[in-house]
């Protein structure tokens, strides 16, 4: 690190006691407690410069490589991406509690890449290649937006605000969201099942056809769940 005054490089170095845990930074922050707060790929680890002292404030039983964080404006819930997945966790003054897990099986067929932004409730998330999506922590509903819905690209370089306009930087080029043209509600094709199968024998149910409604990445209904695979070659 550099100290501002005299600009000179200091190196922390590892001892027995005292030592980075991880092998790879992905982002470095101020921590709700003032210390600088690391996303490694062995959780979360702040460090307190002026004693030089590393200690892990997140880590989960099950090892999880951490890509970016995000500090909510109550100064007590705190948004993670790991593993392409969403959690939420809360501080509670020395550490991170994880949270009830219903955020990482939103939208199971996206990986997650860097939260950008939460403002009424609303998180927004970049992916590896997938679009920007825009989640609801409240209702959980959510929005993928792509080349679909006129993106350059759908891999997202970054997201900038000005004006409280939303631009979305592509590898292809910026697009600004325009509201004005986006659909009130979403237009998805029903889906109606009129003969089912088990095996060679057909299932005569009581309701002449079956009528499923669906969300992005997943159909569902009351006895099972099929994942959504591929829409051009109708694969489930």
């Amino acid at each position: 690190y550099f100290e501002e005054d005299e600009m000179i490089a200091h190196v922390i170095k590892n001892t027995d006691t005292n030592f980075f845990k991880g092998n790879q930074i992905n982002q470095i922050s101020e921590g709700l407690d003032g210390k600088l707060w690391l996303a490694t790929d062995n959780g979360i680890e702040s460090l307190d410069v002026a004693n030089q002292k590393f200690e892990t404030i997140f880590n989960a039983e099950k090892k999880l490589s951490v890509s970016s964080f995000y500090m909510a404006d109550n100064k007590k819930d705190v948004w993670m991406i790991a593993d392409g997945g969403l959690y939420q966790l809360l501080w509670d003054g020395t550490s991170l509690q994880l949270q009830n897990n219903q955020f990482q099986k939103i939208l199971p067929l996206l990986n997650f890449e860097k939260i950008k932004r939460l403002k009424n409730n609303v998180l927004l998330i970049t992916t590896e290649d997938r679009g920007l999506v825009e989640i609801n922590i409240e209702t959980l509903r959510h929005n993928v937006y792509n080349t679909e819905n006129g993106l350059p690209s759908d891999v997202i370089q970054d997201v900038v605000f000005l004006d409280d306009m939303l631009f979305i930087i592509t590898e292809a080029g910026v697009a600004l969201q325009n509201k004005q043209f986006e659909d009130k509600e979403q237009k998805i094709p029903l889906l109606v099942f009129d003969r089912i199968e088990l095996g060679e024998k057909k299932i005569k149910p009581d309701i002449e056809k079956l009528r499923l409604g669906y969300d992005f990445g997943m159909l569902s209904f009351d006895v099972a769940l099929l994942s959504y695979a591929n829409s051009a070659l109708l694969e489930y």
